[in-house]
């Protein structure tokens, strides 16, 4: 299997941008192969998550078309060895931690996110500036920085960058990189093995740079609570180097104790806020001109309007895109972007068909009753035919359905689409009507403005 595996990154090669692939597709390791399941191993968790979203359903794909089976695919972070299990004999002293001892391994970064590759913006310009500061060699002016923001806007970005960066400058340097809920494992393991002098000289003597994640996830753990907060006064005290990232400020952690509490305040607390608009385009053409998606301003465009407030699902939506194209051979196109957006943005307002008749008529100063009618003057002919096409690509309605509701049955329906869809292709005038009330539609949709749906119609 694992050989099939080594084919399946080959037919990869031949359709994926070589920098997505590099980036996404070679890191992965055959593991081992069971009952059916192939296990992958990955870099770290963010990665498994960002192949799941993006690249499983073509992993499974190709390897079903290799194997002539069903095969299931299993995403697992490779973990190195722990080095909480290494044996200490009682009469030699623990030695502090070297470049050499596992525990201080360099850390695998995503190539992707460096300071290069993040995109600034009103929302994120001072973070930025904060990372590019604390990643100094020679000193900064805040050695405690605790980035706060909501999940995929771009703190573990900056945290890595930081990362990166440091160890670019000082490949010497003893930099910690890990996730609260690494750093709570890693204490419970040195416990039970009778380990914490092992632990506390770790992270409080041999540490210079600690890069810790996700500290929203200490709540209710007194017991980490206090060896981090011992770690925390022990490195700033030495004018160590701390980056915090977190999706809550620090009183807003459920059973905060007061000491971590003080200590967590005490940082340069940054906020990410979401990207506006031209921070979303600039975002997605970069990502374009890096990965080599011939994607156009206005699908740019059109996917920046739609995927608002996550940083992560923006850059997956234009992956998912390009990856829909190349391997299911169909066009980078309008469609397939409403297609894609759909699988992304939760429809939070769905449309009858009542409303799409509404939204019609009024679009041709027409009476509803008009587009129900047997009326077949052109105007008319024309709106119910629109207001047909809009029923069955916006509403989960039957032919049949969308028939009753104009009347008529669904032959009527069919012949009055594709008239329709004849036009568009002769008479650009009629194509551009057509699309100008779709894109009226997909606002509708997609919208958050709290504004009822009958007068936004109406507007």
């Amino acid at each position: 299997m694992e050989k099939t595996w080594d084919e399946v990154k080959h037919r990869l090669q031949t359709r994926i941008p070589a920098q997505p692939y590099k980036i996404w597709i070679e890191p992965m390791r055959f593991l081992h192969f069971s009952e059916g399941i192939v296990a992958l191993g990955c870099p770290n968790k963010f990665f498994v998550n960002w192949i799941r979203d993006n690249y499983l359903s073509a992993l499974i794909r190709e390897m079903e078309e290799l194997t002539s089976s069903p095969v299931d695919i299993a995403l697992e972070v490779e973990r190195t060895r722990d080095t909480t299990t290494i044996q200490v004999t009682e009469e030699k002293q623990l030695a502090l931690p070297s470049l050499t001892d596992p525990a201080f391994r360099i850390p695998r970064f995503n190539p992707a996110f460096t300071f290069d590759q993040f995109v600034t913006g009103r929302n994120n310009h001072f973070a930025f500036s904060a990372a590019r500061e604390i990643a100094r060699q020679n000193g900064s002016n805040h050695d405690f920085v605790y980035f706060l923001s909501k999940p995929g806007l771009g703190k573990s970005h900056l945290c890595q960058a930081i990362g990166t960066e440091v160890l670019d400058q000082n490949g010497a340097c003893r930099l910690l990189y890990l996730t609260i809920e690494d750093f709570i494992n890693e204490m419970v393991q040195c416990l039970k093995n009778k380990r914490m002098d092992f632990f506390k000289d770790k992270y409080r003597k041999a540490c210079d740079v600690l890069l810790l994640e996700e500290v929203h996830y200490l709540g209710g753990k007194e017991k980490t609570q206090d060896e981090l907060a011992f770690t925390l006064d022990s490195l700033l005290n030495m004018k160590k180097k701390v980056v915090l990232t977190s999706s809550k400020l620090p009183r807003e952690i459920r059973n905060l104790q007061g000491s971590l509490h003080s200590r967590l305040s005490s940082s340069l607390i940054v906020k990410i806020d979401p990207p506006d608009f031209e921070t979303r385009v600039k975002i997605l053409e970069k990502k374009a001109r890096a990965f080599k998606i011939p994607v156009s301003r206005e699908i740019i465009e059109f996917l920046s309007e739609h995927i608002r407030d996550d940083v992560r699902q923006l850059e997956s939506s234009l992956i998912c895109l390009n990856a829909r194209s190349t391997m299911g051979g169909v066009p980078l196109n309008m469609d397939l972007a409403r297609e894609v957006v759909r699988g992304f943005v939760e429809h939070k307002k769905h449309l009858t068909m009542e409303e799409i008749q509404e939204f019609v008529a009024s679009q041709f100063k027409l009476d509803v009753n008009d587009i129900r009618s047997k009326s077949r003057k052109a105007n008319v002919v024309l709106s119910r035919s629109i207001a047909m096409h809009l029923c069955r690509k916006y509403t989960e309605h039957t032919l049949e359905s969308v028939g009753r509701a104009f009347s008529r049955n669904h032959t009527s329906v069919l012949y009055a689409i594709g008239s329709l869809e004849k036009k568009m292709r002769r008479n650009q005038k009629t194509k551009d009507q057509v699309q100008h009330l779709e894109g009226r539609i997909e606002r509708m949709l997609f919208s958050c403005d709290p504004t009822p749906r009958s007068q936004t119609m109406r507007d």
